[in-house]
C-alpha cells in the first residue's frame, strides 16, 4: 500500500512540475493606485493587500504590484477591487479578468 502511495505522489510530482504555462493567475485584494485612460481601456497599477495563488501556474504578488494592468474603466484611483489577474506570456502587461 505505502509503495502505491509513493508512486502516485511521484507520478503526481512529475506531473505538475511538467506543465507549461500559457497564462498565470491570482485572484487579488487590493487598492487601485493609478488610473490611466486610453478610449474605452484604462491601464492601471496596484497594491496588492492579499491574493489567492493559482495551484499550477501562480501569478505573485511583486509582478502584480510592480506591472501594469489593463481592463474595463470601473475603478478609480483609491478603489478598492477582488478581482482574478492573468498574465499572458504574449504580453508585457496584465488582465483584470
Amino acid at each position: 500500500m505505502k509503495s502505491i502511495l509513493v508512486l502516485g505522489l511521484a507520478v503526481l510530482t512529475f506531473s505538475a512540475n511538467a506543465i507549461h504555462c500559457n497564462t498565470y493567475e491570482a485572484q487579488v485584494k487590493g487598492t487601485i493606485t493609478n488610473v490611466m485612460k486610453s478610449k474605452s481601456v484604462c491601464t492601471y497599477t496596484v497594491k496588492v493587500e492579499d491574493m489567492n495563488h493559482h495551484i499550477l501556474c501562480p501569478l505573485l504578488a511583486d509582478e502584480v504590484e510592480s506591472s501594469i494592468i489593463k481592463g474595463a474603466c470601473t475603478f478609480s484611483k483609491g478603489d478598492s477591487f477582488y478581482r482574478i489577474i492573468v498574465k499572458d506570456e504574449q504580453h508585457d502587461f496584465l488582465i483584470f479578468d
